[in-house]
């Protein structure tokens, strides 16, 4: 069986999960659109799912956009044409999102943050420390992580996205053997 603190640690994960995006209909998307406006396509895509999407204060049109998507899911969809507008979204409840400006100000200010500590068995705190800092060492990154070691408690503590915290927990536990 599991042991208690591992079931309390799932218990907060779930309570404190991001919300995920659940549209009306997940049928696989076919869009095209020829010098457009990105909120004209972001339009019809919402006409199509049933999603509801607000936009940043910052937001502004650019450039007429063309995009032709065959068979994608909403997600796919979303990615693909906000980062070629350099854009992102981040899922406010289960139908809404907003559109961002995607720069480093305004991922520090949208995008979750959470602190964790792990618990070390049977590596050594520090050294788990410089290998996940060489990891997660990535020079365009908008939110590095923090990660600090406790030598005395052999523990290690991050604060980061929780995308990147995930990674960081798959690490410590591939490592900490």
């Amino acid at each position: 069986p599991r042991p208690p603190i591992e079931q309390f640690r799932e218990q907060a994960r779930q309570e404190t999960a991001e919300p995920i995006l659940n549209p009306a209909s997940r049928d696989p998307l076919t869009i095209r659109f020829t010098s457009a406006a990105v909120r004209d396509v972001l339009g019809a895509i919402s006409d199509l799912t049933g999603i509801n999407i607000t936009y940043d204060g910052g937001f502004q049109e650019r450039a007429p956009y063309s995009v032709q998507l065959d068979g994608v899911t909403l997600e796919q969809a979303l990615q693909q044409i906000l980062s070629a507008n350099t854009l992102f979204y981040k899922v406010l409840d289960q139908r809404t999102i907003i559109v961002i400006p995607d720069n480093p100000a305004n991922r520090a200010r949208y995008e979750e943050q959470v602190i964790q500590t792990f618990y070390i068995s049977h590596a050594d705190a520090t050294e788990l420390v410089q290998t996940l800092t060489n990891i997660t060492r990535i020079a365009q990154m908008p939110v590095p992580p923090v990660i600090v070691p406790n030598r005395a408690a052999n523990t290690i503590t991050i604060r980061a996205t929780t995308a990147m915290a995930a990674i960081i927990e798959q690490v410590i536990r591939a490592n900490d053997k």
